[in-house]
């Protein structure tokens, strides 16, 4: 009787120490599976910080474009009310002949 409450006892102490490392294998297996799922949305958000960074990058070569083009307009303004001014200036001297002839 004594003998079997020993074996009882081993077989008791087995199946504990085989749940026990079921058990630790669970949870590193989750464990894991958290580590994964954490770098994968590091990634994720890593990848739409890099995504923000280039639209930023390529708005703010549109923005130099719009400013050079409005530099350029200001300067064009200028240049069109002198052509403008000179045009105005033929057309009279052209009336003035038409009337002289």
């Amino acid at each position: 009787m004594e003998g079997e409450n020993v074996l009882g006892a081993e077989q008791s102490v087995a199946s504990s120490s085989l749940l026990g490392e079921s058990h630790t294998l669970i949870g590193t297996g989750i464990e894991a599976k958290k580590a994964t799922d954490a770098k994968a949305e590091y990634q994720k958000n890593i990848d739409l910080i890099i995504k923000g960074n280039e639209e930023k990058e390529a708005l703010v070569k549109v923005l130099k474009l719009v400013k050079a083009l409005v530099l350029n307009f200001k300067g064009l303004l200028l240049k069109m009310r002198q052509a403008m001014k000179a045009m105005q200036e033929l057309e009279s001297l052209f009336n003035q002949q038409h009337l002289s002839f």
